[in-house]
């Protein structure tokens, strides 16, 4: 007889990926998000967070064997059944949390945190709407994303984060949990490009994305990237390296133009280095320009960006302009060979 499982890696495993996936090598046509305090963008995400964890719930209240499990069709599994409603006040604090983001008033959604807090104080995300008021200072915000963090360890355990890492973004109790790390982690480099004595910061920033992907190797959040750049920042090549290697698959301008920029570094104007920028130059030729302060940088990061555009290029720019910056001649370098090209 079939065993029946309720396992949250099943679930976890059904609605998303376990592995990286192997990109192509050809310009994907799709607009990636950018900017997370893009009030519609987040709107967006969280709708299908909330679409995604009702599905979770139904999966789980099945008990389905894991032969069924793997010919379930979640949206007809979605429509046809009832939705299940808010059973704890967990459930309650977090159901309050998907209607905050519908409103893109400040006060309305500290209002519904706070509600949802006394609901649940462990409750991440009515946490971090707290702590990304406008009126907070960064060291502000940084406390309370670090109360954010503790919260989302305390709430779902420490025998939970060891038993579900590797597949952790494929839960839905797990997400606030990595979105207040991310943003930890994203201040701490906010920090740290404001006095570069502050490289302890830099560094902790690091650790967070490595335990991210250590988490959830998927990387659905994207963090590989800012850890790039963070590790040719501190001038940890060696860990860029095993970087490549883990996602030695990955086709986008972090990882074209940084290896270009690692080749530099460990080989000087080589051809190997010249051949790195070279493929980096053929699939986004926006980046020198904004390097070498040809085009003008935009005064705000776009809501969105495309592959080998513009907007990917100042992304890039923002995230690893120290890396390129610290590196000896590696900005006369980009402009030689741009120059001859």
């Amino acid at each position: 007889m079939s065993k029946k499982t309720t396992s949250k890696k099943a679930t976890a495993k059904k609605t998303t990926a376990g592995k990286v996936k192997k990109a192509s090598k050809k310009k994907p046509k799709v607009v990636v998000c950018g900017d997370l305090d893009d009030v519609p963008m987040v709107f967006n995400r969280m709708m299908m967070e909330q679409m995604m964890r009702k599905i979770g719930q139904k999966l789980e209240s099945l008990e389905l064997t894991e032969e069924e499990f793997q010919t379930v069709d979640l949206m007809s599994l979605l429509n046809s059944m009832p939705t299940p409603q808010a059973s704890g006040p967990k459930d309650k604090a977090q159901e309050l949390i998907y209607s905050a983001y519908e409103t893109s008033d400040p006060k309305k959604q500290v209002a519904i945190a706070r509600k949802a807090l006394k609901l649940d104080p462990d409750n991440v995300d009515a946490l971090l709407i707290l702590a990304e008021q406008p009126s907070r200072r960064i060291f502000d915000t940084i406390s309370g994303y670090r109360e954010a963090v503790q919260a989302g360890e305390r709430s779902l355990g420490k025998d939970f984060i060891k038993e579900h890492a590797g597949y952790f973004w494929g839960m839905h109790e797990t997400r606030p949990y990595m979105r207040a790390l991310e943003r930890l982690a994203a201040n701490l480099r906010k920090i740290a490009a404001e006095d570069e004595e502050l490289e302890s910061v830099l560094v902790e920033a690091k650790e967070i994305y490595q335990k991210m992907l250590w988490l959830n190797p998927n990387d659905n959040q994207g963090v590989r990237y800012s850890l790039l750049c963070v590790l040719l920042e501190l001038e940890h090549n060696d860990e860029a390296e095993k970087l490549y290697k883990q996602y030695e698959d990955d086709y986008s301008v972090w990882w074209l133009y940084s290896r270009a920029l690692l080749d530099y570094r460990k080989h000087g104007d080589t051809a190997k280095s010249q051949k790195s920028l070279a493929e980096a130059i053929e699939y986004n030729k926006h980046f020198p320009l904004y390097l070498l302060r040809r085009k003008r940088f935009p005064a705000k990061p776009p809501g969105s960006y495309s592959s080998g555009d513009a907007s990917e290029a100042a992304y890039y720019m923002d995230d690893s302009v120290f890396a390129w910056a610290k590196t000896p001649g590696a900005i006369d370098w980009v402009k030689k060979c741009v120059d001859k090209k």
